[in-house]
């Protein structure tokens, strides 16, 4: 009985984790504008030729919005926009809820394999940690659902493990399906689960392998990921073939795996880097902005958390570890290994943080499971002393996501994300026009969520980075610009995403006799001008 009330309680300890990471989540919620991947699941509700369709039941449905990335998030944001429009708070809270529900996911896991000392470390480590915070909340990879049905799924396959029912097992199929569908990239992740248990754990996975088990796992997993499985059927494995290049250069990128493992990833690519020179830096407005401030100079602006270095000794702690320990501790190894070798090892793949976070919690459960191994050789001196080293991964973890709230308000994001957007959606809607053009990337489908779809927008870059207006096309950009009552969207020079765009667009209209006029000029309040909206016509 007693064993089972100190159970409870530490599920009690993984759900209070859960409701500081969501409140911490508010935080940042409104701290920066859209940016233009992280609105794209929305393109299919609010323009109908943003996604690949697929026929079922009779009736077309958006099932890819690219041939590697699915809709799932998609049909789950269809009722909330229905509810509560599009803005920024419909926008993220559900995937800050998201990141928050899989923390007690991950403690279960961790309970089950490693113990009650584990999984506390590991919810606590993982609850404040910078990278996963604000990749879940901005959800530009998209992650957050990654997270969830992958630990979910874990979840369910180590019940079926235990007690070999069917049910577990099917849920856990289902749920890697629908990753999959999701995003084509858990194969990183799913494939080096499987080939981590073989390794570790031959005989319980032969054994379970019957013919009962394997036709209900293979059903459960095809109906999850029906859509992309079907695409694919279509298509001749297309997803996989042209998706997954092979990049030779991937040692280069080591240093970006360093950088997300110490906390710093984020800094000069979502926002500036501390003590760069800002315009107009804000100074703090209220409570919460004026304590931000105090820590953060405290602290002396920390960017990198101990982590890496947590990381580092629970490796080197890997020969303390017995039993299930060491068997977690080297499936979580082999998993991580074999999943950013992957990634790095894919074309335009592994080399940024939206991709690199996709192996957490491993380095979170790692570092959880090796610490409560090592203090079973402490005896009385073990709580106190896995008290003391996990309160320091865990301040250390806050004060860098205290260090990015504070430049946040401070200095503001970068162009990307700059807030800047939401000023330009107001005014493009007191600003009607039958067309707008958006020249540059960034531009296009943030507009598109803010204002609903409501816009007559045109233009922009497709994913892969090709303009829609294509420069080179002189009758093309000719026939562009001469069209009445169009607006022309585009970055400032010193905002501009893609170099080039904005001067070849602006040469070829002064070559052409083109006047521009700039109606207005916006900028991200922070003295950053980084959108400029004309007309142009015949002079």
């Amino acid at each position: 009985m007693v064993g089972l009330t100190k159970r409870i309680r530490a599920i009690h300890v993984a759900w209070i984790a859960a409701l500081l990471f969501f409140l911490a989540g508010q935080a940042f919620i409104a701290r920066t504008g859209v940016e233009a991947d992280e609105s794209l699941p929305f393109s299919p509700l609010l323009d109908p030729k943003g996604a690949i369709y697929l026929r079922f039941f009779g009736h077309p449905w958006p099932v890819l919005l690219m041939p590697y990335l699915g809709t799932l998030k998609t049909l789950i944001y269809k009722p909330l926009i229905a509810l509560f429009g599009t803005g920024l708070w419909t926008l993220r809270e559900p995937m800050v809820l998201a990141g928050a529900l899989t923390l007690p996911v991950f403690f279960l896991i961790l309970r089950r394999v490693s113990g009650d000392r584990a999984a506390l470390i590991g919810c606590g480590l993982l609850a404040t940690d910078s990278m996963y915070l604000l990749t879940v909340c901005y959800d530009w990879g998209p992650v957050a659902l990654q997270h969830l049905l992958l630990l979910s799924g874990t979840l369910f396959a180590l019940q079926f493990f235990e007690n070999r029912r069917l049910l577990p097992l099917a849920a856990a199929g289902f749920l890697f399906g629908l990753a999959l569908w999701d995003k084509a990239l858990s194969i990183w992740l799913l494939s080096s689960m499987g080939v981590a248990a073989l390794v570790l754990c031959p005989r319980k996975m032969f054994s379970a392998a019957t013919r009962r088990t394997v036709p209900i796992a293979l059903l459960a997993f095809i109906l999850g990921g029906l859509p992309i499985l079907r695409y694919n059927l279509r298509t001749h494995w297309s997803t996989f073939r042209g998706g997954f290049t092979r990049d030779v250069h991937f040692l280069d990128k080591l240093p970006h795996l360093y950088y997300t493992l110490d906390g710093r990833g984020m800094f000069g690519w979502m926002m500036p880097m501390p003590g760069d020179s800002v315009p107009n830096p804000h100074a703090p407005g209220d409570i919460l902005t004026a304590a931000s401030d105090k820590i953060s100079s405290a602290a002396d602006h920390p960017t990198r958390d101990w982590m890496l270095y947590a990381l580092a000794a629970s490796l080197l702690l890997i020969p303390l570890a017995r039993g299930r320990d060491l068997r977690t501790l080297l499936f979580c190894l082999l998993v991580f290994l074999g999943g950013w070798l992957q990634m790095a090892l894919t074309l335009n793949a592994g080399g940024s943080v939206h991709h690199i976070v996709l192996l957490w919690p491993l380095p979170q459960a790692m570092v959880a499971v090796s610490l409560a191994a090592a203090s079973r050789y402490l005896g009385k001196a073990a709580k106190p002393a896995l008290a003391v080293v996990s309160a320091g991964l865990m301040i250390s973890n806050v004060l860098v996501l205290n260090e990015y709230y504070a430049v946040l308000y401070r200095d503001g994001a970068v162009q990307a994300w700059s807030n800047a957007m939401l000023p330009l959606a107001d005014y493009l809607k007191t600003a009607p026009a039958a067309h707008v053009l958006c020249v540059d990337w960034g531009i296009l489908e943030p507009l598109r969520y803010l204002d609903a779809g409501k816009l007559p927008l045109e233009g922009g870059i497709d994913p892969i980075n090709k303009p829609a207006l294509d420069l080179a096309d002189e009758q093309q950009l000719a026939h562009t610009l001469d069209r009445n009552d169009q607006l022309v969207v585009m970055h400032t020079k010193a905002a501009e995403q893609f170099a080039g765009i904005r001067d070849k667009l602006l040469h070829f209209a002064e070559q052409h006799g083109y006047r521009r006029q700039v109606l207005t000029t916006i900028s991200d309040g922070f003295g950053r001008d980084i959108f400029e909206v004309c007309r142009f016509s015949k002079t």
